[in-house]
């Protein structure tokens, strides 16, 4: 049986306590808060935020990224 993370709280769960606390999951390991800037100025930039946050989200284990 699935075990659940909570506690039972209306505010919700917090996972790390700060940006320096490290987080991984399914198995990855765990690393510190990625740092992708939401603002882009060209088509280029975009690009390149995508492809930050597409990395961040695969170092933290939520996706597989590349290929």
């Amino acid at each position: 049986m699935a075990k659940q993370l909570t506690n039972l709280g209306s505010d919700g769960t917090v996972f790390g306590q700060n940006a320096t606390d490290k987080i991984g999951f399914f198995g990855a390991t765990a690393v510190v808060k990625a740092n992708v800037s939401a603002s882009a100025s060209s088509s280029a930039t975009t690009i390149t935020q995508l492809n930050l946050l597409i990395s961040a989200l695969g170092t933290y284990g939520l996706i597989t990224a590349g290929g």
